[in-house]
C-alpha cells in the first residue's frame, strides 16, 4: 500500500485526538486520529477534503459528517463540532455528495463561526480512522499546533508487523496460542520472579518469589485467561483445558527442562498451616488426574459394554481371566488394575511432590499394596489379612492398602522425613547403600502397624460422615453441598472436599455420590452461559462465554467461573442457586455412580444401574432449564443507569446512617439526582440501542469475512452493513453528544450536595464522587465512551456499625 497523506482542511491548529473534550472521541470509541480547531478569524469557514483521493462513503442530511472511503477499504469520519443536537438544517452547507470521488483540492462544507459563537458552542472538528477494523495500519501525526490549509499535517502506512515480538503468521496452522499466552504471563509474573511452574485440570500455577512484582492488572488481559487466584505465593492462572499446554510453553521459554517441585520448607516460609495442607493436597491428587479419569472412562465402558452383552462382566465363578473371551479378558484387566494399584500411585505422587526419591516411593507403593495379600485363586480380588485385635466389630489388621488414599500418602510422608532424617546422621560413604534400605524398612513396618490401620480408621471415619451429611432428609445435605461448591472451587479447595465426600469410593467401600452432583452443577451452568451469549452486547463477553461451553459439558467449571459468572456476580450466584437444587433432587433420588466415568456428560460412563444414569441426566437438564429461566429473568448485561444511582444513593444513605443516627432518606437533596436520572430513560434506550445494532452489525461482518470463498452476496451484505455502522455511529455521536452533557449537569449537582457532608464523609468523600460518577455515566462507562473510576470503598466502612441487619431495614 503506497502511502496515504493527510492535509489540514483548514487553517487552524491541531492537538491529538486525545486532548479533545469530548469522551467519544477521547477515548477512541469511533477510532484514532486528531482534531482541529479553525482559526477564530475565518468568518465562513470552508473545509477542503483532506486527501489526494478518496471517496464521499456517507454525509448526513444535516451536513455536519463526512465519511470518507480510503484505498485499503480505510473509513474515515470528520465530524464538524460536538454539539450536533443544536445544529440547524441550513447550519452546513455541502458541496458534495455520496458517491463522488475527491482530491485535495475540493471544497466539502461551508459554515459560519458566527453560529458556534452565538450559541457558545464548541467548532473542534474531529477527524477519526476505524483502527479497529484496520488493525494492519498505523497512522502517524507528523504536526500538531498551528496548520494552514492543504499543509500535510499526517500520513496512513501499513504496519511492519514484523517487528512485533509475537504475531500470527498468515499460516493459521503454524501459529501457537499457547506460545503466546506463555510468553506474556512470564513478562507479568517476571522471569526471576518465580521458581516453579506446574498445572492442575484449567489452571497453570507459578510459585512466586516476590508477589509484589508482579503485574496483576495485565493478567486478565492475556489472551486464553479467564481469571486468577492467589494462594499464599502461588499463583493460579485459570486458562481451562489447555493448561498444560501453556505450562509446556513456559518450560521452554524459561530455558529448562525439568521444573523442580518446591519443598514443604519453602511452603512454611509463607503459607499457614490450612494453606500447606491444601498445596499438598492439591499437589499430590491433581498430577494423578489423567490416569483417575482414564480409568474412571475404562471402567465406565467396560459397564456400558457389559450391560450390552458386547462383553462378559468378569470369569466364570471358580474360573480363571483366561476363561473369558479375550476382548473381555483384556477389558476386565484394564477395568480393574489402575483401581486395584491406586496406591502406589498415591505414594509415587506424595514423594514427588515432597521433592523425594521417586523410584522408591514405587517400590514403598508396591509393597504395601503388595499382591501377596490378594487371593488370586478365584480370580477376584479378595484381600488377606493378619488381625491383630479388634475394637468393637472393627478389626485392626495387617493388610494391603491398595486403593486406600490416606495409608498410601502417611507411608510417602513416613519415607520422605525418615529418608531426611538418616541423612543428617549417615556417613557419606555408606549412604547410598544403606540409607534407602532403613528408610524402606522402617516405612514399611510403621506402615503395616501404625500409620495404616490408624489413617485407615480415619478414612473410615470420613465416609462415614460424608455419607452422614449426604442423607440428611429432604435432601438437605445435598443442597448445601451444591450451594457451596462453586465458592469452595472459587477458593480452590475443590479437591479436598471431593476427597473427603466421595472417600467411601476411594477406600473401596461404596459408590460415588458426591461427583454425581459436582458434574450435574457443570451441566446445569450451561444454561447460566447461554443467557450470556445470547444478552451480551459486547464482541468479547459473547467470545469468553462461548469458549466456556466445551469445558462445562465435560464438567470442568473453572473457566466458567472465573473468566465469566464470578466477574459479572450474580450469574455467579444464581449458578449456587442451581447448583443446591442439582444437590438436593441428587440426593433425595440417592442418584450414585459405580465408577468416574468422565467428568459432565462423560459421567453417564460411570453408571452401571439405568435408573441412575436417567436420573443424572434428567436432575442436571433441570438445573440447566432452572438457570437458564432465572437468569433471563434476573440478569441485565447492563444496569439502567436510574438502578445504579439507586445503588449509590443506598450507598451513602446507609454510610451517613451508620454515623449520624438523625438522618432521614426524603430530607437528602441529593436523592433528588435519580429524579433527574429517570427523565432521561428514553435517551439512554437510544444510546444503548444505537450501540447494540453496531455491534451486531460488526459481528456480522466479521462472520462474512471469516467466510473462506466470499459469493457476490456475500460482498454486497458486507458494504451494506459498513453503511448502516456509519449511519449509527455518526447518530451516535450526536445522542451521546447530548447525553454526556446531561450526566455532567447530574454529576456537578450531586458534588455540590456531596460536599456538604464533608464532615462526615472526611476521607471519603473523594470515593463517593467516583461512586456517583460511575453510576451516573454507568451507560457511557460501558459502552466505553467514559473511563470507569477505581473505587476503594469496602462494605465495612460503609456500614460501620455491628447491627447492619437493622441499618438495612432502615433505608
Amino acid at each position: 500500500m503506497n502511502k496515504i497523506v493527510i492535509y489540514s482542511p483548514v487553517n487552524g491548529e491541531i492537538s491529538k485526538i486525545e486532548e479533545i473534550s469530548d469522551d467519544l472521541f477521547s477515548n477512541k470509541v469511533l477510532g484514532d486520529g486528531f482534531f482541529i480547531k479553525p482559526d477564530k478569524k475565518i468568518k465562513d469557514v470552508v473545509l477542503k477534503s483532506l486527501f489526494d483521493k478518496s471517496e464521499v462513503e456517507l454525509i448526513l442530511d444535516s451536513n455536519h459528517a463526512i465519511y470518507f472511503k480510503l484505498e485499503n477499504d480505510i473509513s474515515c469520519l470528520m465530524h464538524i463540532g460536538l454539539d450536533s443536537g443544536f445544529y440547524k438544517k441550513d447550519t452546513f452547507q455541502s458541496f458534495v455528495k455520496k458517491g463522488d470521488m475527491l482530491s485535495n483540492k475540493d471544497n466539502l462544507i461551508k459554515y459560519s463561526s458566527d453560529f458556534f459563537k452565538k450559541n457558545k458552542l464548541k467548532d473542534d472538528i474531529p477527524i477519526v480512522f476505524e483502527t479497529e477494523r484496520f488493525k494492519n495500519f498505523e497512522l502517524t501525526i507528523t504536526k500538531t499546533g498551528k496548520v494552514k490549509e492543504g499543509e500535510e499535517i499526517a500520513f496512513i502506512v501499513e504496519r511492519n508487523v514484523k517487528n512485533q515480538h509475537i504475531s500470527k503468521p498468515e499460516n493459521k496452522k503454524n501459529f501457537n496460542k499457547w506460545k503466546e499466552t506463555a510468553v506474556q504471563l512470564i513478562d507479568i509474573v517476571g522471569e526471576s520472579n518465580f521458581e516453579k511452574v506446574w498445572n492442575c485440570m484449567t489452571r497453570t500455577r507459578f510459585y512466586v518469589i516476590d508477589k509484589e512484582k508482579v503485574n496483576e492488572s495485565k493478567i486478565q488481559n492475556v489472551p486464553n485467561v479467564k481469571g486468577y487466584v492467589w494462594s499464599g505465593n502461588e499463583l493460579q492462572v485459570v486458562i481451562g483445558g489447555n493448561s498444560v499446554k501453556v505450562k509446556e510453553e513456559i518450560e521452554k521459554l524459561w530455558g529448562r527442562n525439568n521444573f523442580e517441585i518446591k519443598s514443604i520448607e519453602e511452603d512454611k516460609k509463607s503459607k499457614s498451616f490450612g494453606s500447606k495442607i491444601m498445596s499438598a493436597i492439591n499437589g499430590i491428587i491433581v498430577p494423578l488426574m489423567p490416569l483417575l479419569i482414564s480409568v474412571g472412562l475404562i471402567a465406565g465402558l467396560s459397564s456400558v459394554l457389559t450391560n450390552f452383552g458386547v462383553i462378559q462382566g468378569g470369569p466364570p465363578e471358580g474360573g480363571y481371566i483366561t476363561d473369558m473371551d479375550i476382548i473381555s479378558g483384556i477389558f476386565y484387566m484394564l477395568s480393574n488394575t489402575g483401581l486395584a494399584l491406586l496406591s502406589i500411585f498415591f505414594c509415587y505422587s506424595t514423594v514427588r511432590y515432597l521433592n523425594g526419591d521417586p523410584a522408591m516411593a514405587i517400590l514403598v507403593g508396591l509393597t504395601i499394596a503388595s499382591r501377596y495379600f490378594v487371593n488370586m485363586i478365584d480370580g477376584s480380588l479378595g484381600s488377606g489379612e493378619w488381625v491383630l485385635f479388634k475394637i468393637g466389630d472393627f478389626p485392626i489388621s495387617v493388610k494391603a492398602y491398595n486403593n486406600n488414599l490416606l495409608p498410601a500418602v502417611g507411608a510417602g510422608f513416613m519415607f520422605y522425613f525418615t529418608d531426611k532424617w538418616i541423612k543428617t546422621w549417615m556417613p557419606g560413604v555408606v549412604d547410598i547403600i544403606f540409607r534407602p534400605f532403613i528408610s524402606y524398612i522402617i516405612t514399611i513396618f510403621a506402615t503395616f502397624f501404625v500409620l495404616g490401620p490408624i489413617l485407615g480408621i480415619v478414612e473410615v471415619g470420613i465416609s462415614e460422615l460424608a455419607i452422614l451429611f449426604y442423607e440428611v432428609p429432604f435432601g438437605i445435605g445435598g443442597l448445601l453441598f451444591g450451594i457451596v461448591w462453586q465458592p469452595i472451587v472459587f477458593l480452590g479447595m475443590g479437591w479436598p472436599v471431593y476427597l473427603a465426600m466421595d472417600a467411601n469410593y476411594f477406600t473401596g467401600n461404596g459408590p460415588l455420590i458426591g461427583l454425581p452432583i459436582m458434574d450435574g452443577i457443570a451441566l446445569a451452568m450451561i444454561g447460566v452461559i447461554l443467557v450470556i451469549m445470547i444478552k451480551a452486547k459486547k464482541r468479547n463477553d459473547k467470545i469468553n462465554a462461548a469458549g466456556t461451553l466445551m469445558p462445562l459439558i465435560f464438567g470442568i467449571t473453572e473457566p466458567a467461573m472465573y473468566g465469566v459468572t464470578a466477574p459479572k456476580v450474580k450469574p455467579f450466584w444464581i449458578t449456587c442457586i442451581g447448583g443446591g437444587i442439582v444437590g438436593m433432587l441428587m440426593s433425595l433420588f440417592h442418584v450414585q455412580r459405580e465408577s468416574m466415568g468422565g467428568g459432565g456428560v462423560l459421567g453417564i460412563l460411570g453408571h452401571q444401574h439405568w435408573e441412575d444414569l436417567v436420573l443424572y441426566l434428567a436432575i442436571s437438564m433441570l438445573g440447566l432449564i432452572i438457570n437458564f429461566v432465572c437468569m433471563w429473568v434476573l440478569y441485565d448485561e447492563k444496569d439502567k443507569d436510574y438502578k445504579s444511582v439507586q445503588k449509590a444513593n443506598r450507598k451513602l444513605y446507609l454510610y451517613l446512617k451508620s454515623r449520624k443516627t438523625n438522618i432521614n432518606k426524603k430530607d437528602l437533596e441529593i436523592f433528588k439526582n435519580l429524579e433527574e436520572v429517570q427523565k432521561n430513560q428514553e435517551l439512554e434506550k437510544k444510546i444503548f440501542k444505537n450501540w447494540s445494532l453496531t455491534q451486531k452489525l460488526n459481528y456480522k461482518i466479521e462472520a462474512l469475512n471469516d467466510k473462506t470463498k466470499k459469493d457476490i452476496k456475500s460482498e454486497e451484505n458486507i458494504k451494506l452493513f459498513e453503511q448502516k455502522i456509519l449511519i449509527l455511529k455518526s447518530e451516535l455521536v450526536d445522542l451521546t453528544s447530548n447525553y454526556e452533557k446531561i450526566c455532567q449537569k447530574i454529576y456537578d449537582e450531586t458534588e455540590k450536595e456531596l460536599v456538604k457532608f464533608s464532615n462526615i464523609l472526611k476521607d471519603d468523600l473523594n470515593e463517593f464522587k467516583k461512586i456517583y460518577f460511575n453510576s451516573i455515566n454507568n451507560t457511557l462507562i460501558y459502552i466505553e465512551i467514559k473511563n470507569k473510576e477505581s473505587v476503594n470503598l469496602n462494605k465495612n466502612k460503609i456500614f460501620n456499625t455491628d447491627n447492619k441487619f437493622k441499618l438495612l431495614l432502615s433505608y
